[in-house]
C-alpha cells in the first residue's frame, strides 16, 4: 500500500539521497552539487506557487518523490519522478504518475507532459504503458552539462 503526502522541508535529505544514489544520479544525469546546494534548491522549490512536491512511503518508509509543475496553466509537467533504487521495478512510478494525473485534473489541468532522456529505457516503458505518446524529441543541455536527446511525453487527462 502506497501513501502519498506533501513533501515538506524534513523531506529533503531523503530526496537528496535517493536522487544522487549512484543508479539514479546516471539516469537523471546529474551534475556535481554539495548536498548543502541541493538543500538550499529544495527550499525555493517548496515555496514556488506552480509546483507541487510529493513523498510516496510504502507503509512508513519514504521510496520516491514526485515534482509536478505547471499547475496554473492547462498543462500540467511531471518535472520528477524518482524511486528510490530498492523500490524499483515495483509499479511504484506508474502509481506516482497517475496519482500526478488525478491531482492535475483536480487543480484544472487538460494534459500531462514528462520529459526523460531516450536513454532512460525504464522511464520510457512506463510512461508508454501508460498510454503517454511522443509529442517532442530535442536536444538539450543536462545538468551534468552533457546535450543530451531527449522525449517529451504527452497525454490527455480529459
Amino acid at each position: 500500500m502506497l501513501d502519498v503526502v506533501a513533501m515538506q522541508n524534513e523531506h529533503i535529505d531523503f530526496v537528496i539521497a535517493v536522487m544522487t544514489s549512484d543508479r539514479n544520479k546516471a539516469a537523471l544525469h546529474l551534475g556535481r552539487r554539495t548536498a548543502q546546494a541541493w538543500h538550499e534548491i529544495f527550499v525555493q522549490n517548496l515555496a514556488d506557487p506552480d509546483e507541487v512536491n510529493f513523498i510516496l512511503h510504502k507503509e512508513v518508509t519514504p521510496v520516491a518523490w514526485l515534482k509536478i509543475n505547471g499547475l496554473q496553466s492547462q498543462r500540467a509537467a511531471i518535472s520528477m519522478l524518482v524511486v528510490h533504487e530498492a523500490y524499483q521495478r515495483q509499479g511504484i512510478a506508474a502509481f506516482a504518475v497517475r496519482y500526478a494525473e488525478k491531482f492535475a485534473q483536480s487543480q484544472g489541468c487538460a494534459d500531462m507532459t514528462i520529459h526523460t532522456t531516450t536513454d532512460n529505457a525504464a522511464a520510457i516503458n512506463c510512461y508508454e504503458k501508460l498510454g503517454y505518446a511522443i509529442a517532442e524529441t530535442a536536444e538539450r543541455t543536462m545538468d551534468d552539462g552533457v546535450k543530451r536527446q531527449c522525449v517529451t511525453f504527452w497525454r490527455s487527462l480529459t
